[in-house]
């Protein structure tokens, strides 16, 4: 399933159901590359989308600031480690339940 361009203010309660608004859904979404089992909109907001994209970009080798890497804001090292941890866990519960 695919739809990148998803509106809370548009689903009713069958796509709700069908997108993991509330719990995750059976088939996943896809997102780019990226694939949920619950629709994003449920679970990160503006602030949490540009973070998460400054996250992609540090993956992919850019710094979000000048310099080097003991250049950049402590806090946001902790939130790239944080986000690498839940991706790691995501990647271990899609696993697990995928090998049932």
């Amino acid at each position: 399933m695919s739809d990148n361009n998803l509106d809370c203010s548009k689903c009713d309660k069958a796509h709700k159901r069908m997108r993991g608004c509330k719990e995750d859904c059976n088939q996943p979404l896809q997102f780019g590359t990226e694939l949920y089992y619950r629709c994003p909109l449920a679970i990160i907001n503006a602030i949490d989308n540009r973070i998460i994209e400054l996250y992609r970009l540090f993956k992919l080798g850019y710094l979000p600031f000048q310099g080097g890497l003991g250049d950049q804001p402590a806090a946001l090292i902790d939130i790239f480690l944080l986000i690498d941890s839940e991706i790691k866990q995501l990647e271990y519960e899609t696993h697990k339940r995928e090998n049932k």
